[in-house]
C-alpha cells in the first residue's frame, strides 16, 4: 500500500514537472512580428527576478553623521562601520562595547546627531569589506546578531 502511494506521488510530480517544462518552453519561444521582422521574446530568468542577498558594493547602508564617544578612538572610525547594537542610553552602549571586546572585537561606541549610541565592531574604507564582515558575523553568531547592519559615515 505504501508502494502504491509512493508511485502516485512520483507520477504527480512527473506530470507537474512535464507541464512546467512545456510552459517554460512556450514562454521562451514566444515571438511576435514587428515591422515585418520576427522578434523572439525571451523573458528574464527566474534567477534574475528573485531578490539577491550578496556582498556587492551597491547594497543599501544607513548614512549618519557620527562621532566617537571616546575621542581617542576616532582613528578607528572608518567610512563604513559594522553596527551590532543601538541604544538611547550611553551606559547600555558602553556595557555592550565591553561585551563585544570579550568576543574579541576592537569595538567602539559612536553617537549620531539624533543622540543614538551605536556599538560598532569593525570599520572599513570599502563598503564590500564591511558587508562581508557583517555577513560573517551574522553567520557565526546566528541568530544573536540578526539585526547587524552597515553604517556609512557622513
Amino acid at each position: 500500500m505504501i508502494f502504491a502511494s509512493s508511485c502516485k506521488t512520483k507520477e504527480k510530480e512527473s506530470a507537474y514537472k512535464a507541464a512546467y517544462e512545456r510552459a517554460k518552453a512556450k514562454e521562451v519561444s514566444t515571438s511576435y512580428v514587428k515591422d515585418d521582422e520576427i522578434i523572439l521574446y525571451t523573458p528574464p530568468s527566474a534567477k534574475e527576478t528573485l531578490p539577491v542577498v550578496s556582498t556587492v558594493p551597491d547594497e543599501t547602508v544607513k548614512v549618519e553623521k557620527v562621532t566617537p564617544v571616546d575621542k581617542n578612538e576616532s582613528g578607528l572610525l572608518k567610512k563604513y562601520s559594522v553596527v551590532v547594537y543601538s541604544f538611547k542610553n550611553k551606559t547600555n552602549a558602553m556595557a555592550a562595547k565591553e561585551e563585544m571586546v570579550k568576543y574579541g572585537y576592537n569595538s567602539i561606541v559612536i553617537q549620531n546627531d539624533a543622540g543614538m549610541y551605536r556599538v560598532i565592531i569593525a570599520g572599513y574604507d570599502e563598503k564590500a569589506l564591511a558587508i562581508a564582515k557583517r555577513n560573517e558575523v551574522k553567520t557565526k553568531y546566528a541568530p544573536r546578531f540578526n539585526d547587524i547592519w552597515i553604517l556609512e559615515k557622513r
